[in-house]
């Protein structure tokens, strides 16, 4: 197999952050020129352990809420931009494992795209160590798209 064989299945992980979003549009342009299939992923962090057992379902349900209003606005830009298949993937979970094992391997993924940053100053050390974390334990070859004057997803 040649090293720059097409990719068929690539995987985009977004958090609804600019960065994340740049990811995502430089995602649906690969897929496209690779013919593939574009899956993207929103994963809902359930490793926050200092809620209430109470309060913690609520805030879950609400995530996923915001999750699928913001999948949605990912699906109808891919459709806009005549991306045929693409796989909305929404899960509960630690998101440094999920992006760069379970749901690479799950689908078969051959590039997992990411942001270099994810939302807000705190969380940017955390998503950048996510994604600082993927890059090393990633199931297959990991794009990191960087820019600091991107725009969201309209």
């Amino acid at each position: 197999m040649s090293m720059l064989s097409n990719y068929q299945r690539i995987l985009v992980a977004v958090d609804g952050s600019e960065n994340s979003d740049l990811a995502f549009k430089h995602a649906v342009e690969v897929a496209k020129r690779n013919h593939a299939s574009l899956h993207v992923l929103q994963v809902i962090n359930d490793q926050a352990g200092s809620y209430s057992p109470f309060a913690y379902s609520d805030i879950i349900k609400e995530e996923e809420e915001a999750a699928e209003k913001e999948m949605d606005k990912y699906l109808d830009y891919g459709h806009a931009h005549q991306l045929e298949d693409i796989v909305p993937i929404i899960r509960l979970g630690n998101p440094k494992t999920s992006i760069a094992k379970f749901v690479a391997e799950q689908y078969d993924i051959q590039l997992l795209i990411i942001g270099a940053t994810g939302k807000g100053v705190v969380n940017r050390m955390i998503i950048g160590s996510t994604t600082s974390y993927v890059v090393q334990h990633a199931v297959c070859n990991v794009l990191v798209v960087k820019n600091p004057e991107n725009k969201g997803v309209e």
